[in-house]
């Protein structure tokens, strides 16, 4: 006997409830200062980055480029955060 429903997380895709906390705060930020937590931004770019690994035969390659450029920019922007800010004293 069938009652119509699914098994939960049938049919998406394997990272589905990875990419949904940074989906989330992304949102969420879109509705503040759009302020990220850091965390956010670095599991956000891991999500992409998988995203792009198991699509990377199905897409075309300006897609997949652009997709791993983005991961990239924001892994990058997370390191530039964890930098300590100069004093314009050094400069």
């Amino acid at each position: 006997m069938r009652t119509g429903r699914t098994a939960p997380g049938a049919g998406r895709a394997p990272g589905h409830r990875r990419a949904a906390i940074p989906l989330k705060a992304f949102r969420a930020a879109a509705d503040n200062d759009f302020t990220l937590p850091a965390s956010v931004v670095e599991q956000a770019a891991a999500c992409l980055l998988v995203l792009a690994t198991e699509t990377a035969q199905t897409v075309r390659p300006s897609a997949l480029r652009a997709t791993i450029s983005v991961a990239l920019r924001l892994r990058d922007a997370v390191e530039l955060s964890h930098q300590p800010t100069l004093s314009s004293r050094f400069w």
